[in-house]
């Protein structure tokens, strides 16, 4: 059953970075609102939970979801920090909150929301943004590795290699220096690899993937 009120979650940044998150990640099941350095969000989801404990870690989760979509989205953020789940005295619909939509945002430049949504929708997608968010050599094999996964089912036949090659979105060599770069850095290896790509541009890499799917993946869902 689910809780007589809505659940008001608590997230705090800095107040540039929260600006840019509230103006967009409105939906119609997630709204939000910047407070100075605190970002206020109400979740249709999180409100179906029964009791405060459970919704404080639905809560904690979305957080970092939020988080690390951004993180994607705007290149360069302070992280945000979960501070609380609450009950509001009445329950969160979208009939009761301003929703500022816009789905005519082209491919290239999707809004935060988009990113929020393929997460939550494709578990894979929401374990390569957690993944790329946490960085280093092993989280990004770990964003890639989801990514691949989640994208099998338009490589039918040719492998999910060859069809990022085929879209245009990474060439042969970038991919394979990529990819030893990071097997080689997150597992500590000793030997030389030829062409090692630096930390900036294993990111740089994974970044563009990851945003170019979620872009295939929005787009195919309208």
């Amino acid at each position: 059953m689910p809780s007589p009120f809505g659940w008001r979650i608590s997230a705090t940044g800095l107040s540039g970075d929260i600006q840019r998150i509230a103006a967009e990640l409105d939906d119609q099941d997630l709204h939000t609102h910047a407070d100075g350095e605190a970002l206020i969000l109400f979740s249709a989801d999180v409100n179906k939970i029964n009791g405060r404990t459970s919704a404080q870690w639905a809560g904690y989760e979305l957080v970092r979801l939020v988080s690390a979509a951004a993180d994607l989205r705007f290149g360069s953020i302070s992280p945000l920090r979960f501070e609380s789940v609450v009950g509001q005295i009445s329950p969160f619909s979208p009939a009761n909150v301003e929703l500022r939509r816009n789905d005519d945002i082209p491919t290239g430049d999707l809004p935060l929301s988009r990113f929020v949504l393929a997460a939550q929708s494709r578990h894979q997608i929401r374990t390569a943004l957690l993944a790329c968010a946490q960085g280093g050599a092993e989280g990004l094999f770990r964003a890639y590795e989801a990514l691949c996964s989640d994208l099998m089912d338009y490589a039918v036949g040719i492998g999910t290699k060859e069809w990022l090659i085929e879209q245009g979105w990474v060439e042969e060599q970038e991919e394979e220096s990529f990819l030893d770069t990071v097997l080689h850095y997150s597992r500590h290896c000793r030997s030389t690899i030829s062409k090692p790509r630096s930390p900036r541009e294993a990111q740089e890499i994974i970044r563009r993937l990851l945003t170019k799917w979620i872009g295939h993946v929005s787009q195919s869902a309208l």
